[in-house]
């Protein structure tokens, strides 16, 4: 049975709000919402935002970690940190994110960095086993792709075209579509990285059953039967019943 779970609060999480997908034994996609939506949310104020705030507490102390760690409260448009905002995963070795690098190649000292963190936080959306991505890359960002990390070794069976890379794993299949050509990169690990340039990108990303399918064919064509849309201009997605759109958020926590 599908487990969900909102978490509200925790010493890794900050604010975020977090959902999560999982089918035992076959597959687990868990992500950050963002913008966050829940209803009752009140963002807990940052006193360096304050003329007169008291700068001897810990509170204060706080705000200071917050803009210069990077914000805890996750927006599209909002510069990131080190934050992991989602992953679909297989099993413990084979697992699939997408994001936006604060350098252009894995040996960069930046934070954020080639593989963790966001240059740029995106729209994210989960609906149970599907999720929906936009990222939106400000002109003047030195960085002008995103990118997903696909170890296609790691499948049991991949099939990888233009737009999508599916793969199965033991009792798991998975799907990654985006907007653009994905292109293939090596940098020091080989056949993991696909690159999507441009300002404005799309992904959509959906986990299943194995036993709910035949074939790996029979389930590229079932996911293929609702082909996801973005249009670029409006910066929204539409993958069947999931819309993700990207309206970009103004943080005066964040010090860059």
């Amino acid at each position: 049975m599908t487990e969900w779970f909102w978490r509200r609060w925790g010493a890794f999480t900050g604010k975020s709000s977090i959902r999560s997908s999982r089918q035992q034994a076959e597959f687990i996609l868990t992500s950050v919402q963002s913008p966050r939506t829940d209803p009752g949310f009140r963002r807990w104020e940052n006193l360096t935002l304050k003329t007169d705030a008291d700068a001897s507490g810990c509170d204060y102390t706080k705000s200071l970690n917050e803009r210069f760690h990077g914000t805890t409260c996750f927006e599209p448009g909002v510069y990131g940190y080190q934050q992991h905002l989602w992953y679909a995963a297989l099993d413990c070795e084979t697992d699939v994110f997408t994001n936006h690098p604060g350098g252009t190649c894995e040996d960069s000292s930046m934070r954020p960095g080639f593989w963790y963190g966001n240059g740029v936080i995106p729209a994210i959306r989960q609906e149970a086993n599907r999720i929906g991505i936009v990222y939106h890359i400000p002109d003047e960002h030195p960085v002008n792709f995103t990118h997903a990390y696909f170890p296609a070794a790691k499948f049991t069976e991949t099939i990888i075209t233009d737009n999508w890379l599916f793969g199965r794993k033991k009792n798991g299949y998975l799907a990654l579509w985006c907007s653009v050509s994905m292109e293939a990169a090596s940098d020091w690990l080989f056949d993991c990285e696909f690159r999507s340039y441009g300002n404005n990108v799309a992904y959509y990303c959906i986990c299943e059953k194995a036993g709910s399918f035949n074939s790996i064919d029979d389930f590229i064509k079932a996911v293929k039967a609702a082909p996801p849309v973005f249009d670029s201009e409006a910066k929204s997605l539409t993958a069947g019943g999931l819309t993700v759109v990207f309206t970009e958020s103004l943080d005066r926590t964040q010090y860059i």
